[in-house]
């Protein structure tokens, strides 16, 4: 853990605040790999769609969680 018991995200960002972001109902599904009966939909509307819901939370997020105190900078070392 970082500082203060927190993880750094060094890499990912962007794909994480879009997973929060769309859990909290800011934006719909879209992309050309969307089915067209899925398009623009917000999770509250597939929530009720059982399989997609379980799918979407069961997806797993792969992590490196590098532990190393002694060199702050490695994690941007192996980031590069």
């Amino acid at each position: 853990m970082g500082e203060g018991g927190k993880y750094i995200v060094i890499d990912g960002q962007q794909r994480i605040n879009s997973i929060i972001q769309y859990l909290n109902e800011e934006f719909g599904l879209s992309g050309s790999s969307i089915p067209d009966g899925l398009k623009n939909k917000k999770y509250n509307n597939i929530k009720g769609i059982q399989e997609l819901n379980a799918r979407f939370l069961d997806e797993k997020i792969h992590v490196i969680i590098i532990i190393n105190s002694e060199n702050k900078e490695l994690k941007y070392e192996i980031f590069e």
